[in-house]
């Protein structure tokens, strides 16, 4: 699986990933193993790699940190030019892995455009601002002020 990811990447310069769900449930600690040697050799290939807690994506996506997979799928829906998934069950994988991953691709083009000056915070909107200024005791710093993981 790594090397699809890999190939799928195709040497970007930066890479985001959700970061570990501290109340999931299931097969958490088989997720949570995989994630770690994903990271690990994101670290040891020299990726800049950013990770996003489960309540920015949401909070970025929706603007509720806590947006429920249908809430998410709603929002997904509204965007323009996204891939048509109507033929996989609703707010189950890969449907939902899908529409993460396409907000979590999304939150990092809007954090790089940020940072190399393409995009303004006086251009975002309020619940926008709110997404790179959130804090929380896991993540004590903004997104902004956080550095990049990398080797």
């Amino acid at each position: 699986m790594y090397d699809g990811i890999f190939k799928f990447i195709n040497n970007a310069e930066y890479v985001a990933i959700e970061d570990y769900a501290l109340g999931a449930k299931g097969r958490v600690f088989d997720i949570a193993e995989f994630t770690g040697g994903l990271k690990l050799k994101l670290y040891e290939g020299g990726y800049n790699i950013r990770l996003y807690s489960i309540g920015t994506i949401k909070m970025f996506a929706t603007t509720k940190g806590d947006a429920k997979k249908p809430v998410m799928q709603e929002y997904f829906e509204k965007e323009k030019g996204i891939p048509d998934l109507s033929k996989l069950p609703d707010g189950k994988s890969p449907k939902a892995d899908v529409i993460d991953a396409y907000f979590i691709t999304k939150l990092l083009q809007m954090e790089m455009k940020l940072r190399h000056g393409i995009v303004t915070l006086q251009q975002l909107t309020l619940e926008q601002i709110r997404v790179f200024n959130r804090v929380t005791k896991a993540n004590p710093v903004n997104l902004l002020a956080q550095d990049f993981l990398t080797k």
